[in-house]
């Protein structure tokens, strides 16, 4: 048996200060006493070369972008170094040392939700993981190609990561965005003017055929609410077009947009949310400019119906015959799909402000986020009310912008699942510097599940020495919260790669104003406000009905279990007026504690911290609930 595995009856004839010493003692050693999870002797020079290799990850960046490399030849060598000057030393493993490339030590991706080759690739290639299309398996990382609900990351272990939030469809669906940004726009119409006025029908087919009363003609563009690739997509001109009954999404034209070359384009860019509470967001340098094929012309009756002069979707456009594929990845300015970069130098050159550009971009996206943020942040606690490092999901997102003749950019739509589909070199080269720098900044490892389950393991050893459950206190829950965030941005501050952080930023005091009204809105919504006054109503009426079993006898009964002495020293100071006033029944009222609105959305913890029913009985204040409990 193991030294520290003593049970109930093993503890019972030390002294609580020697227990205590024996408990701090489990916790150091329990780091050092490896024996059942890895089978063999623990090495402090071994398991420090284990963990500088897997805290690389296994590469190293070599280029401007950060492209990963893979050394796992480097680090079979140290290992082999390493065991080397252990047997200078008189040091012995019984089993090989785990490592980025050996089963011990690799982190194992779940691949059967995805369909993109591109994802496998990295992970096999670039990181040298392990791939699984089992679910049953003990993965660190699932990729899925669809959304994630609550139930699947509830389910989830702390270690794990999965590569979509819950909740994301509030801005990935085209009319979950257009209600949850033009609620913002009516609260802040000037800080919400960068996507088009948008209406949801047929709700607001009203109001959206009142449009076309004036006589001015306007163009709008139709989209159906939850479609993708440009399917469904047309413009018109007359709302005898569209279908009142159908579920659509009317957004005024943008019918000035920027050109190049005569053509319209969009951009795609790919941005990486990596927590949600608070939100950690990412944008990446390298993006998608995609082109019409046909030279813009104004909007008017007879182009209407030219989708591949108007609509800047891939899907569409790639099918024409003026289509020009980019061959070469080195190449990325030529063809109908070329590189953000160089469509910037294009705009700088030509005199457009590029910097004042940018900081607008950054701005739209943390904006759109701050209207969801609420919501966000409910769901993942709800799920994961133990995760303290705000990391168990991350998602790359597409945000679709255009720009018009002013350069002013204009959100089109957030994609919860761009294609990372590769077509061409160049694809390839920026999708999969895209994906890799992005799991590099989430820092997934297979050290994460060991710590994990020898943390579990102590905590059981814990719970058994002391028979109860250790729990942290709100203070202690922040205190350990803030340090995880320290540690990760500082992990993240070295591994950006080509993603540049534009949130938390400098100026995120001004973007709080945004979140609060997001979060009012969501109370309101959901009926979280009339919710907790409902609760904090029906409470007092529940104590008024219970007020009449308060009384001398009542409170009798109590002494006779707890002593005369101890209850009327801690509970008559407290109860005096309670109980003369229960011959009265009808005149009194009690009121149970009120929980902040704040704290009701996941953390109990923090309701017993602030009731008296967490105290001991013995000591407890008399309140309504504890005489129900004793008494009855």
């Amino acid at each position: 048996m193991n030294k520290y595995d003593f049970g109930r009856d093993d503890y019972q004839d030390y002294d609580p200060a020697e227990l205590e010493c024996r408990i701090n003692q489990y916790e150091i050693d329990g780091f050092a006493d490896r024996g059942e999870e890895d089978g063999g002797e623990y090495n402090e020079e071994e398991e420090k070369d284990v963990l500088d290799a897997e805290s690389e990850g296994g590469f190293t960046h070599t280029t401007s972008h950060s492209t990963l490399t893979n050394t796992t030849a480097e680090t079979s060598g140290s290992r082999k170094k390493t065991k080397d000057s252990d047997k200078d030393k008189g040091i012995v493993s019984k089993k090989p040392v785990p490592g980025p490339n050996t089963k011990a030590g690799r982190v194992l991706v779940n691949i059967a939700g995805t369909k993109y080759e591109i994802v496998k690739h990295v992970s096999r290639k670039v990181f040298g993981w392990k791939v699984t299309i089992e679910e049953e398996e003990d993965w660190d990382l699932s990729w899925l190609d669809t959304a994630v609900l609550p139930e699947r990351l509830s389910k989830m272990k702390l270690y794990q990561k999965i590569n979509h939030f819950p909740g994301m469809y509030s801005i990935a669906r085209k009319n979950y965005l257009g209600r949850n940004l033009s609620r913002m726009a009516k609260l802040f119409p000037k800080d919400f003017k960068f996507f088009p006025r948008t209406w949801l029908l047929p709700a607001e087919y009203g109001d959206f055929r009142a449009q076309f009363n004036k006589k001015k003609a306007k163009t709008f563009i139709v989209k159906p609410e939850a479609s993708c690739q440009g399917k469904g997509i047309f413009l018109t001109r007359t709302y005898k077009d569209v279908d009142p009954t159908e579920h659509f999404v009317a957004q005024r034209y943008v019918h000035k947009p920027y050109l190049i070359d005569d053509l319209k384009f969009d951009l795609r860019l790919y941005v990486l949310i990596a927590g949600c509470d608070p939100l950690r967001l990412f944008l990446h340098e390298e993006g998608l400019a995609r082109f019409a094929t046909e030279s813009y012309n104004g909007p008017v009756g007879g182009n209407l119906s030219d989708v591949c002069m108007h609509l800047t979707n891939y899907a569409i456009n790639k099918n024409s015959e003026k289509f020009v594929f980019n061959e070469d990845k080195e190449m990325d300015d030529v063809g109908h799909k070329r590189s953000l970069q160089s469509v910037w130098k294009l705009m700088e050159a030509q005199g457009t402000d590029i910097v004042k550009m940018k900081k607008d971009i950054n701005k739209l996206i943390i904006k759109t986020f701050c209207s969801i943020q609420p919501h966000l942040a409910h769901v993942y606690k709800s799920c994961q009310p133990d995760d303290l490092s705000n990391g168990m999901c991350f998602e790359i997102l597409g945000f679709d912008i255009l720009l018009d003749d002013k350069a002013k950019p204009w959100l089109i739509e957030v994609n919860h699942s761009p294609s990372f589909k590769v077509d061409t070199p160049f694809d390839r080269k920026v999708k999969k510097t895209v994906i890799s720098e992005a799991l590099q900044i989430m820092d997934i490892s297979a050290k994460n599940r060991r710590r994990h389950k020898l943390a579990k393991k102590n905590e059981m050893q814990r719970r058994v020495l002391t028979g109860k459950m250790q729990r942290l206190s709100q203070e202690e829950r922040a205190e350990k919260s803030a340090k995880l965030a320290e540690k990760r941005t500082q992990w993240e501050n070295k591994h950006l790669g080509g993603y540049e952080r534009i949130y938390p930023c400098e100026d995120a005091d001004d973007y709080a104003p945004f979140i609060h009204a997001a979060g009012d809105i969501w109370n309101e919504l959901t009926g979280a406000n009339k919710k907790y006054r409902k609760d904090d109503d029906s409470k007092d009426k529940v104590g008024d009905r219970n007020a009449n079993k308060i009384g001398p006898n009542s409170a009798k009964k109590l002494e006779s279990i707890y002593g005369k002495s101890q209850v009327r020293s801690e509970v008559k100071a407290k109860t005096t007026n309670s109980i003369k006033k229960s011959e009265t029944p009808r005149n009194r009222v009690i009121k149970t504690p009120i929980v902040d609105r704040s704290v009701a959305d996941g953390a109990s913890d923090n309701l017993k911290e602030n009731t008296d029913l967490n105290q001991d009985p013995r000591t407890a204040v008399f309140t309504v609930d504890t005489a129900r409990l004793y008494v009855t």
